[in-house]
């Protein structure tokens, strides 16, 4: 059963994780958190092809709860997956005090249970 988890609880190897899965750059250079503004800035090394040649670039992403802010764009489909990510660890917001679901009781609700 899924159970909301605040978005500045993921980890390193999460955050890596999707990184390498949905962007797949050639390395990963830093991540840090930033709990002022409820976001993770990682800044990675990519390849970029074109016609006539390849050059390596240094990007900054920013990942929050609403999704990836990056300097280039991403597919529709690279962004679902991401949200099915945080969604899989818990990070949504439609989970924050759902009363839908069963593992959320308040406390008016307990009486009620009685």
């Amino acid at each position: 059963m899924l159970k909301y988890r605040d978005f500045m609880t993921i980890t390193k190897k999460e955050v890596e994780f999707i990184i390498n899965d949905i962007i797949k750059p050639i390395k990963i250079i830093s991540i840090k958190k930033d709990k002022t503004f409820d976001c993770v800035y990682v800044k990675i090394k990519s390849e970029w092809k074109d016609s006539e040649s390849c050059t390596i670039i240094t990007d900054d992403l920013i990942l929050s709860n609403s999704g990836i802010d990056c300097p280039f764009s991403l597919s529709v489909d690279d962004r679902i997956n991401y949200e099915k990510y945080l969604l899989s660890l818990g990070m949504n917001d439609l989970l924050f005090e759902n009363k839908y679901l069963p593992s959320f009781v308040r406390d008016e609700d307990k009486l009620r249970l009685c």
